[in-house]
């Protein structure tokens, strides 16, 4: 739930965002990385209670509205890393795209297989780093 919005605003603040845009939506992220898990577990039972009031009175709590929270949980940190890892990318790769005739699409296409693997590796890093302290 949270890995395509997650992957996919990490490239626009690499790629595309300039400006203010990119550093509201740099300073919303990093908001929201610092909500603890027990407020996000409250939002949703703030939501439950929203929700049974206005709109559906028979609504209880469900594994969707779980997901929910969980994919705010870990979205920020998705956001974080695939910007890191789409900006430590060296400037060669987008080099090499433009002389062999690449659109932009075409060379991010052809770069996400090695994004998403230094993805991994640095979630992996992230993992150990947060285990061991």
């Amino acid at each position: 739930m949270a890995a395509v919005p997650g992957i996919g605003c990490g490239i626009y603040l690499a790629r595309f965002a300039r400006g203010h845009t990119k550093e509201r939506l740099s300073l919303a992220i990093d908001l929201l990385a610092s909500v603890p898990s027990i407020v996000m577990g409250l939002f949703g039972f703030v939501l439950i209670l929203a929700l049974r009031h206005t709109f559906a009175p028979g609504a209880t709590t469900s594994i969707s509205l779980a997901a929910f929270c969980l994919a705010l949980l870990v979205m920020p940190s998705l956001v974080v890393t695939t910007r890191s890892s789409m900006e430590s990318l060296p400037p060669m790769l987008e080099l090499t795209g433009a002389s062999l005739g690449f659109s932009e699409n075409q060379l991010l296409r052809r770069l996400l297989p090695l994004l998403l693997l230094l993805l991994q590796v640095l979630l992996r890093i992230r993992r150990i780093l947060l285990h061991k302290l």
